[in-house]
């Protein structure tokens, strides 16, 4: 009988561990790429930070096939469909942006040249924000 109840001590123990114990938040992103032809891409949904309301937008026009043109970025409401949020990048660089104030989920549009590149995610992290020569 004694060891049947350290058993079911140490059962109880593991389940509290495992009930007890909150996973941690997941980072979400989503990212696109405009393919060779094609001038737009749009990412997948993304949620806001829960926490702290915002999103990292990471959007790089670099040098490519074609180039010169400057490369569009928008932010879309995905529950309203609006997009409310505007940015452009320069031929030549990578814009790394923070939008908050955000509680819903949302979408990256680019417009551009071919070959370009796009990411929402709702990790800030250490980004410096701010334009990057590519």
């Amino acid at each position: 009988m004694r060891k049947i109840h350290k058993l079911a001590v140490v059962a109880g123990s593991i389940s509290a561990l495992v009930l007890g114990a909150a996973p941690p938040a997941m980072a979400a992103s989503s990212s696109c790429y405009i393919p060779p032809a094609w001038t737009t891409c749009t990412t997948g949904t993304v949620s806001a930070n829960s926490s702290t309301h915002d999103l990292m937008i990471i959007a790089t026009n670099c040098p490519g096939p074609l180039g010169g043109k400057t490369l569009a970025i928008k932010l879309q409401d995905v529950g309203t469909g609006q997009y409310f949020w505007h940015s452009s990048v320069p031929y030549g660089y990578a814009r790394y942006a923070k939008v908050s104030g955000l509680y819903g989920s949302y979408k990256l549009r680019l417009d551009g040249e071919p070959v370009r590149y796009g990411s929402i995610n709702n990790d800030i992290g250490n980004y410096t924000l701010g334009l990057r020569a590519c």
